[in-house]
């Protein structure tokens, strides 16, 4: 679910950072909450974000495509489970 989450997003939203979950076996095998983590590459050097560093090192519109992120991420955890009528 986690990678058809991040291909959803990636399909609709540019942004110039990549996106990987850092506890993907976790999410898969145990149902956990994905952790994200930010990865800023800038030509020679890259920068990972994750945690309480993504509040405070992304932009307001950086932050909403987080938000957005969750949000998907919400709405296919409730679909798996079958809490469609909740959306």
């Amino acid at each position: 679910m986690a990678k058809k989450v991040l291909d959803i997003f990636k399909n609709r939203f540019t942004v110039p950072f990549k996106i990987k979950i850092k506890n993907q076996e976790d999410v898969i095998l145990k149902n956990e909450p994905a952790s994200l983590i930010f990865t800023y590459e800038d030509g020679a050097s890259t920068k990972d974000l994750g945690g309480a560093e993504i509040n405070e090192s992304l932009s307001t519109g950086e932050q909403r495509v987080f938000y957005l992120l969750n949000i998907i991420f919400q709405i296919e955890t409730r679909k798996k489970i079958g809490m469609t009528n909740c959306l």
